[in-house]
């Protein structure tokens, strides 16, 4: 679902989780950067592990930023990537 809402949506920035119920992040990410290699992905997960984080950012994620989000990180976070 997350890459049919980005192509019918074309959003600036995608906030994207690791665990979703019919394909993985890392799937996600994959597909999406093929269909636009600009896009501006934030991974937001549980899973803060340096491997975790280092698959990401190597598939084209923009910041991997660890869960629970708070709005102001969420706000900061928009700041850079859209402003």
């Amino acid at each position: 679902m997350a890459v049919e809402l980005f192509k019918a949506e074309n959003p600036r920035v995608v906030f994207l989780d690791l665990t979703m119920p019919v394909m993985d992040g890392y799937e996600a990410l994959k597909l999406i950067k093929q269909i636009d290699p600009h896009a501006q992905v934030v991974v937001v997960s549980a899973d803060i592990q340096t491997q975790a984080q280092e698959s990401v950012l190597a598939l084209g994620a923009k910041l991997m930023v660890p869960k629970p989000i708070d709005s102001d990180k969420m706000l900061a976070v928009l700041q850079q990537l859209v402003f």
